[in-house]
């Protein structure tokens, strides 16, 4: 069914259901903007006819050049924000600070949007064009049974001649906060996620007084809180999530991007209301613009968003659920999120033919269902120890007879094979380094960083070659499970577009489709997300991939830290977590690492050939109690309860993480350093709860219908409760 919205001077609004929440459009007659804004279904916040026009100053300020007479929220934003070149700039001040809301943005007009339901899947939208040069086209998708909306925006050039863009939005969200009938002082709080290599997820949440953006006096000039990343690890200094709470409602408006190059997100204010704004990184952040030739269209990409009545847990909640609902169908293999056992931390780059048959042999018992081989199975070069990354050959001295007989070994225990692969990179000491015909370039000379080149994969050479080594490996040997690695970052672009950034935005949707090549050339195929652990959790390659690397702090006080807060960011399902077990750990520590596993998927490593048998009773006990608690990892809703210090190296105090469905919540709880109560006191989902199992047989705890009693542990333990809610 599709119909379409008649905007005018007398029906300037229109909302529309989608599921639990309402999209409400406003077109702004005076100005020709039509803006958006999303609200919690079943939530009125007054229209714009309400909002305050002009603002009378403080008493305090009368007669006073501050307290004339200015505007509240006359000035209008729009749900698309670009730049083509050629057009005149954002006003007062904003040259050089942002984009948004350049005669590019303000000279569109409105065309007509169309609604469009069909088959469970409700389509909006909203063109607006500039007559005779180019349109935009803002597309809002949403499925039934889905918690977000998915955007992005289409630019079609209608002119006769080449138009260049300088900035695209994939989404520009509007009219906030609309509850609010002033200039919301003291009550909007900007939440993001910061993130640095072993110290992904730092969750920041400010008021936007703190960041100075409060409106000017006269509510004329903009102030802008820009972030973002350059090149290509996307979790890196920030996630690509933006979100802001008006705490007066307890109303929350959140997006991720789904890109895993250089992006942006803008939080931006003239007068009362904030908008916020995200796409790919620009030509001020970026080094991007796109040519455009007459007739043709560039899309942006996607973002997903929603608005929520909660907390900080529930928006993150929605956006993690909606993840999984994108994500690329899953192997068999997958449906009851097997352990896996990794050896890099069992050989640190050394393994071969012996001991891997013998991780395979003490492996038969366990309830591990994959047995990777990471990085080192290749040549290495002669002199010294650095390993030859891109020729793909495997070392004679570590496997004499190949790679198959091994497979076959780990087959015949019982488990699946895996084998690690970086194979967008080449090191100088390999072969393919002097390919350069297929290798990226900038400034017209081979690209190079820490030794290493990088295939360009829009050249037809360079996929040819990773066909051959990557995908043939895998399928001459029979590994059913590839770990991409990815350990350096890309910058800011290359030859061969007609922008760095856009060349640079080309290759890496080239490396997708290589991702979704594999993937449909093998379809039982496990492949893991990891780029030095935790620098490529973005959605887009999330949803592509079965699971992802939350980190590489393998070894380190602060994963429990780590693994709650990437728990907000991606599905817990596809957050792969280590433990690496060590012949000296005892059960403390044994208790503390599992503990941490069950944020997420069970990876193990390290010494497990070493165990003693108490050990080994520790190691059973947790796998068992991990496949009893998977249905909750998979399809349940977090809360994060974290009362711990600044520091994340040096934790102090204690966390808890309490997972629900319907009928089963999982609790998983960790104390590190610090002065501690003789007991905790944990809330939980409304229900009567009952202690199922536990995790950790040193833990006192008490159910009591919506509370957890716990004494405490001693400092740097862990401990999981699985409770069952009572008909």
């Amino acid at each position: 069914m599709r119909q379409a919205t008649r905007f005018s001077l007398a029906n300037p609004f229109a909302t529309h259901k989608l599921g639990p929440i309402e999209a409400r459009y406003t077109y702004r007659t005076h100005g020709g903007a039509t803006e958006w804004t999303l609200l919690p279904a079943g939530m009125e916040a007054p229209r714009m006819e309400e909002w305050r026009g002009e603002v009378a100053s403080h008493p305090f300020m009368e007669g006073k050049q501050g307290g004339m007479t200015t505007f509240g929220n006359a000035l209008s934003d729009n749900l698309v924000q670009l730049a083509v070149r050629g057009l005149e700039g954002p006003t007062m001040h904003g040259e050089g600070l942002t984009q948004r809301n350049g005669e590019s943005t303000t000279k569109l007009e409105l065309k007509e949007q169309t609604i469009d339901q069909e088959g469970g899947t409700t389509r909006i939208e909203t063109i607006q064009e500039v007559p005779g040069e180019y349109a935009v086209i803002h597309r809002v998708e949403h499925r039934d049974g889905d918690p977000c909306c998915v955007v992005e925006t289409e630019f079609r050039n209608t002119s006769d001649r080449p138009l260049t863009l300088d900035m695209l939005s994939s989404f520009s969200l509007n009219q906030l906060s609309p509850f609010a009938l002033d200039d919301a002082p003291n009550r909007l709080k900007l939440h993001r996620f910061r993130s640095f290599w072993c110290l992904e997820g730092r969750p920041e949440g400010k008021f936007l007084e703190e960041l100075h953006l409060e409106r000017s006096a006269w509510g004329s000039f903009p102030v802008v809180e820009q972030f973002g990343q350059v090149g290509s690890s996307p979790a890196r200094k920030w996630f690509p999530f933006i979100a802001l709470e008006d705490t007066a409602t307890g109303v929350f408006w959140g997006a991720q991007i789904l890109w895993h190059g250089s992006w942006q997100m803008e939080c931006y204010r003239k007068d009362d209301r904030v908008s916020l704004s995200g796409g790919l990184a620009d030509r001020l952040s970026g080094h991007w613009w796109k040519t455009v030739q007459p007739g043709e269209s560039f899309v942006s990409p996607r973002a997903i968003l929603t608005s929520v009545a909660g907390d900080l847990d529930d928006l993150c909640a929605a956006l993690t659920e909606q993840q999984s609902r994108m994500a690329h169908p899953e192997p068999e293999s997958e449906k009851s999120l097997p352990i896996i056992f990794n050896e890099w931390c069992t050989s640190w780059g050394h393994p071969n033919e012996e001991n891997v048959g013998a991780l395979a042999d003490s492996l038969k018992d366990s309830k591990a269902r994959y047995l990777v081989i990471d990085a080192g199975w290749f040549e290495k070069k002669v002199h010294g120890d650095s390993q030859i990354i891109g020729d793909w050959n495997v070392c004679p001295e570590k496997f004499p007879n190949g790679l198959q007989p091994v497979t076959g070994t780990i087959r015949n225990c019982g488990k699946l094979p895996g084998i690690w692969f970086e194979f967008e990179y080449v090191s100088r000491e390999s072969e393919a380094y002097r390919d350069t015909e297929n290798l990226l370039h900038r400034d017209g000379l081979p690209f190079g960083v820490r030794k290493r080149r990088a295939w360009d994969l829009r050249k037809e050479g360079a996929l040819t070659y990773l066909r051959e080594k990557v995908l043939g490996r895998l399928r001459e040997d029979g590994f059913k499970y590839l770990k991409i690695d990815y350990n350096e970052s890309l910058g800011f672009g290359f030859d061969g577009a007609e922008s760095p950034g856009e060349a640079l935005r080309q290759h890496l949707a080239a490396v997708s489709d290589f991702i979704r090549e594999m993937r449909e050339a093998i379809p039982d195929l496990v492949v893991e997300n990891c780029a030095s652990g935790g620098h490529r959790l973005e959605p887009g390659l999330v949803a592509l991939t079965s699971m992802s690397s939350f980190s590489d702090a393998h070894e380190t006080l602060e994963i429990p830290i780590v693994a709650a807060n990437t728990q907000r960011l991606i599905p817990a399902h596809k957050n792969q977590i280590w433990i690496v077990l060590r012949p000296d750990d005892d059960a403390q520590r044994l208790y503390y690492g599992f503990a941490a596993t069950l944020l997420g998927r069970m990876c193990l490593s390290g010494d497990i050939v070493q165990l003693s048998p108490q050990q080994r009773a520790i190691l059973d006990e947790a796998e068992a109690y991990y496949e009893a608690v998977a249905p909750v990892i998979r399809s349940g809703k977090s809360r994060v309860h974290q009362h711990i210090g600044p520091s994340w190296r040096y934790p102090e105090g204690w966390q808890a993480v309490v997972r629900s469905t319907g009928t089963h919540a999982l609790v998983t709880y960790h104390e590190f350093a610090g002065k501690k109560p003789e007991r905790r006191e944990l809330p939980l989902p409304e229900g009567n709860w009952a202690i199922e199992s536990v995790l950790n047989p040193g833990l006192r705890v008490r159910a009591e219908r919506v509370r957890l009693e716990l004494d405490a542990l001693p400092a740097f333990s862990g401990a999981s409760i699985l409770l069952r809610k009572a008909p």
